[in-house]
């Protein structure tokens, strides 16, 4: 006898709980959710195609911007060509950048070494987004293959001893600077091939801590330094002799 009472009780305290209803847009509600308005992308787009000298398509080349210093949505805006030369970048930061190409057997363009000669510069904004841009790499750098660098006194080679590896390793710096405009250059351990643009004067200059810097031509400072002049295609080496500064 005392199940119905029972029942009947918790029938009345349920429809004396109150109700609340779901707010619109709720999961469930009567509204609904509305979509997060998508912010665009601040940048522009690049595109275009990038051949040799012939107007041969060059693939698999590197195309970024010397401007572009900070990543756009977490992306730095490079790509690379196709087979048929072809390139498109999108996300580039608004303003003024040098296009940069590095391809198979070319420097990279954006080294300010090589300013003037193949780079290019594009203008994005928001009123004008796009840019086509077509770059020619002409062939027409010469080649440092080698740098042979040894002790005036000892005869041997200036290296020491990669604590990583423990293998001997060179131990000195290259600095490669235009004659028209010094601040146009490259320096530091700079590999075993350094690119130069032909029929341009550059300076090299060799130096490594404990011995006196050396210019080409022997010259012991930039003042009497000779400009050296490299043809498009010629591979060339130099030998270096660094005197070691006297302990005092």
């Amino acid at each position: 006898m005392k199940r119905p009472i029972l029942s009947a009780l918790l029938a009345s305290l349920w429809c004396l709980t109150p109700t609340v209803p779901l707010a619109a847009g709720a999961p469930g509600g009567d509204g609904f959710t509305p979509a997060r308005a998508t912010e665009p992308k601040p940048g522009g787009t690049v595109s275009g195609t990038v051949t040799d000298e012939s107007g041969r398509p060059l693939a698999s080349c590197r195309v970024e911007f010397e401007n572009a210093t900070k990543a756009v949505n977490g992306v730095w805006p490079t790509a690379y060509t196709d087979e048929a030369g072809h390139f498109r970048i999108s996300n580039v930061p608004w303003g003024t950048h040098n296009v940069g190409t590095t391809c198979h057997g070319f420097p990279n363009s954006l080294y300010s070494l090589y300013a003037g000669t193949f780079r290019q510069t594009v203008t994005l904004s928001p009123d004008s987004p796009g840019a086509d841009v077509n770059v020619v790499r002409k062939d027409k750098e010469g080649r440092i293959v080698k740098i042979n660098v040894i002790d005036g006194t000892t005869g041997k080679r200036i290296t020491r001893t990669d604590p990583g590896s423990g293998n001997s390793i060179d131990a000195y710096s290259v600095g490669i600077y235009r004659v028209d405009n010094p601040k146009f250059g490259l320096e530091g351990g700079l590999g075993s091939t350094i690119y130069v643009p032909a029929d341009i004067p550059v300076i090299v200059k060799v130096w490594s801590q404990g011995y006196s810097t050396w210019y080409y031509g022997g010259a012991p400072d930039l003042e009497h330094a000779k400009p050296l002049l490299v043809q498009a295609g010629q591979d060339i080496s130099l030998d270096v002799t660094l005197q070691p500064v006297p302990e005092q």
